[in-house]
């Protein structure tokens, strides 16, 4: 019976951190999520401790995980993809389990890092939960560390080193905090040495990110500042996509825009997809034409659009030849132009000043998986989204916006759209590209009234801090919001809500090291540990 005892009580504590670890991401910065995660750290540590099995109990905590923080995941496959509801919550159980073997790996890692040095050193946990949150592919890559974006002299050190080391140190914090309680209640006297590792440490942290925090304070003061307005015109799924409201949409977004012009607005921003009348790429002139969004705006436009370009009738055949079924299906038609999510830059006076196509497509909502290379899969799912996936890098760049001085300067914009923001190595291309500002334009519409937008909108925070750059979300239904460069959320637009968010936002300059180096450094401390772990002698039978 007592094997038995043991798998029902490791199994259980492994999915309350499960459960912790759902409450840090559904209430995103809190100090309340800093401390759920930090729990969740200790508990998946204890559980770490007393299992026979680590690797099957933090598969059933990231299960728990899993299924509670994506919960809106059905309805929105169902409203995006346009699955049926039983198609889509196949697919958010299979989403879950895949999901879950990051914990898996994390268990049967820790097993073997623990049976080294590391041990007296704690690190084996925080090393095997790096090392997964790095290899396991994440549809959304959500973070322990994510949540220590309420401590900004904490949150700061992800200039330096990025979300994954931040994970591994608050999940070092756990351990040494579980240690702290089981040391105390075994041996019955407190841990000094401990508490002292742990005070020493928080201390280093916390003075290093507020070093860098002040030194990005002197950057802000000297800065060239600008007015932006970031617009919210609030078209829900249905009104944004039905055709005979396409000009009352965008007279709506321009009437809004107006207004903030009025108020001082040197550059307008619009969110994704706002304009769904397909812009040829070939056009250079807009104003006059009925793809001219500004109507009399009176300031340069940023805004998302739909836009295409001719293939030419050679590659056409090409792809018909490699499968002749497409010849004879009315999906043919569609091969002969490449389709793209876009972001387009538009002058005062209309001219075309930019472009970008977004890169990393949404499954079948955007595109379909593998249809690149087996392109039949399209004619088996015609009604699901067929974009082509952009090759653009560089920033969007305006030459003269006015400053808040009153003098003219440039402006480039590394522009995300949607689910990119979550993306570090983008961000990153666009900072070494030289770009002022990061801009992500999104239409968070297919998730309704969860808690999706928020936990979206949380990630996004970070690419500011990593790149030290204003962020601006432009979203449709929200959140619309400015994030600064110490990743504080300055304005916001809540959900389903139309306004405009009007902002001085600074233009900053130059890289930081984890723009330049990305995760490398913590990839080395990855396979330093696995390295250890094939080499080194067991430190100690036991699991402590």
């Amino acid at each position: 019976m007592r094997p038995q005892k043991i798998f029902v009580a490791s199994t259980l504590v492994s999915c309350v951190a499960g459960i912790a670890l759902t409450l840090a991401s559904l209430f995103p910065e809190t100090l309340f999520s800093c401390l759920s995660a930090l729990i969740s750290a200790a508990l998946f540590y204890f559980v770490a401790r007393s299992s026979e099995s680590v690797a099957r109990d933090y598969f059933f905590g990231g299960l728990v995980f899993s299924f509670l923080s994506f919960y809106w995941l059905p309805d929105t496959i169902i409203l995006f993809g346009g699955l049926s509801w039983g198609l889509a919550y196949a697919v958010f159980c299979l989403f879950s389990a895949t999901s879950a073997l990051q914990f898996l790996l994390v268990g049967y890692l820790y097993r073997r890092l623990n049976q080294t040095h590391l041990s007296s050193l704690y690190l084996g946990l925080p090393i095997a939960w790096l090392a997964a949150e790095l290899v396991v592919p994440r549809l959304f890559p959500w973070a322990i560390g994510h949540a220590l974006i309420a401590i900004p002299s904490l949150s700061a050190l992800g200039e330096f080193i990025g979300v994954p080391l931040l994970s591994a140190l608050l999940v070092w914090l756990g351990v040494l905090l579980c240690e702290c309680v089981l040391q105390l209640r075994e041996r019955g006297r407190v841990p000094v040495r401990m508490i002292a590792a742990i005070s020493v440490a928080l201390v280093l942290a916390y003075g290093v990110g507020s070093a860098a925090n002040a030194r990005i304070a002197d950057k802000l003061a000297s800065a060239d500042k600008v007015d932006v307005a970031l617009v919210q015109g609030n078209l829900d799924v249905f009104e944004k996509n039905n055709i005979a409201s396409l000009s009352s949409n965008i007279e709506r977004y321009r009437f809004l825009s107006r207004h903030a012009v009025e108020q001082g607005a040197a550059i307008v921003f619009w969110p994704e997809t706002v304009m769904n009348d397909w812009l040829p790429i070939s056009l250079g002139e807009i104003a006059g034409t009925r793809f001219d969004p500004l109507r009399g705006i009176g300031a340069p436009l940023l805004y998302g659009g739909l836009s295409f370009e001719h293939r030419s009738p050679e590659e056409v055949e090409r792809i018909v030849k490699n499968y002749p079924s497409m010849g004879e299906h009315p999906y043919r038609r569609m091969l002969e132009s490449m389709r793209y999510n876009s972001a387009i830059g538009v002058s005062a006076q209309g001219e075309r000043l930019g472009l970008y196509h977004k890169q990393v497509l949404m499954p079948f909502g955007e595109t379909i998986p593998f249809s690149d290379t087996f392109p039949w899969l399209k004619t088996v799912l015609p009604f699901t989204g067929d974009f082509s996936r952009g090759t653009i890098y560089s920033p969007v760049t305006f030459p003269e916006v006015k400053t808040t001085t009153g003098d003219y300067t440039k402006v480039s914009m590394g522009v995300l759209i949607c689910y990119e923001d979550l993306i570090p190595s983008l961000s990153r291309e666009y900072v070494a590209r030289g770009a002022h500002l990061l801009v992500n334009l999104t239409n968070d519409a297919w998730y309704g009234d969860t808690a999706a937008p928020h936990q979206h909108h949380l990630l996004a925070q970070w690419r500011a801090i990593e790149s030290r750059r204003y962020m601006l979300r432009v979203t449709n239904t929200g959140l619309t919001a400015v994030v600064d460069p110490y990743g504080t959320t300055t304005q916001k637009l809540g959900l389903f809500g139309e306004g405009v968010l009007l902002e001085k936002v600074a233009l900053l300059e130059g890289e930081t090291i984890y723009s330049r180096l990305g995760d490398i450094p913590a990839w080395l401390i990855v396979v330093a540990g696995l390295v250890l772990s094939l080499r080194m002698r067991p430190a100690r039978t036991g699991e402590g």
